[in-house]
């Protein structure tokens, strides 16, 4: 069976694209630069060694039915791709286990065959991690948690509760401070809102910067008056 995306709540067999063979799987570089010290062997490595985007490559034919063409079917695809400047999940149906964020800016060229058969290729920047579905689903948390992956998680918390609290996950730390009825904090997106989402909470908050979930499993604690803690945890791993 032939490989698909699915990007922005829509398949690549919508547009009756086929992958074919050749996928590029590049993995991220880090950021740095080498500099060479005078009196000493080698170089040395500057920079913060962050992990940069990659641009990934996905071939595909078109073969649309009778009532379209190629040129249709290319416009229905560039609204669909260039609707917006934003970072989308896409998922690679060789890869089921992980979701993907990624953004369309590229052009596109078809080879255009004949009017009902094309090829082209489309590529996607995407960050250089990609999340475990498992991850991704929101549940209440419980008095432990495992992070399965070698990397810190970014999580996103929903709590609920009054006054002033505190969140414990092994060695990391969330203090809150006056909070009114609950709180949301996203650590991947550095955001913390009332429950609402419409207003900025950051005053509640005396943690920054906004701690991660390490590898491991890890006891979790918490004091004040919370009710409820929902996570999404967001186990990530390198492209």
């Amino acid at each position: 069976m032939a490989h698909y995306l699915k990007f922005k709540n829509k398949s690549t067999k919508d547009f009756y694209l086929t992958m074919g063979k050749g996928v590029s799987f590049v993995s991220p570089s880090k950021d740095l630069e080498f500099e060479k010290i005078r009196g000493q062997d080698g170089a040395i490595a500057i920079g913060d060694g962050t992990l940069n985007n990659i641009k990934r490559d996905f071939p595909f034919k078109i073969e649309p039915p009778a009532s379209k063409n190629v040129g249709m079917v290319a416009t229905e695809m560039s609204n669909w791709l260039k609707e917006d400047n934003l970072w989308h999940e896409l998922e690679f149906s060789d890869d089921p286990l992980h979701v993907y964020k990624a953004i369309y800016v590229d052009e596109y060229n078809i080879e255009h065959i004949t009017g009902f058969y094309g090829k082209m290729v489309l590529s996607f920047e995407m960050k250089p991690y990609k999340f475990l579905k498992t991850g991704l689903t929101e549940s209440v948390l419980g008095t432990t948690m495992t992070n399965p992956t070698n990397r810190p998680s970014r999580p996103k918390f929903i709590i609920k509760g009054t006054g002033n609290m505190t969140l414990k996950i092994g060695p990391s730390t969330w203090e809150f401070k006056n909070v009114d009825g609950g709180i949301v904090i996203d650590t991947l997106l550095n955001v913390v809102t009332s429950l609402t989402g419409g207003v900025s909470a950051w005053d509640k908050i005396a943690t920054y910067p906004l701690p991660t979930i390490p590898p491991g499993t890890h006891t979790v604690t918490k004091t004040g008056t919370i009710t409820e803690i929902k996570i999404i945890p967001r186990w990530e791993v390198i492209v």
